[in-house]
């Protein structure tokens, strides 16, 4: 009877284990869905910061040509 009691108790600390493992991994997947979409945004923004970066050199640069052309 002992063995049974002892057998029983071992299944069910064994099942929690697995249970807690289980529910972790979840965790982990979903912080690591939650960090890809938040890096694709940072990274969309910096997109955007380096296109707006990139016309406003364009603007300067069409600016002091013509300046310097009229010179």
């Amino acid at each position: 009877m002992k063995n049974v009691k002892r057998n029983t108790l071992l299944a069910a600390l064994f099942l929690s284990a697995t249970l807690f493992i289980s529910c972790q991994e979840k965790t982990n997947a979903e912080s690591a869905e939650e960090n890809l979409v938040e890096a694709q945004q940072d990274l969309n923004d910096v997109k955007t910061e380096a296109q707006e970066d990139a016309q406003n050199l364009a603007t300067q640069a069409e600016y002091t040509s013509s300046k310097q052309k009229q010179k």
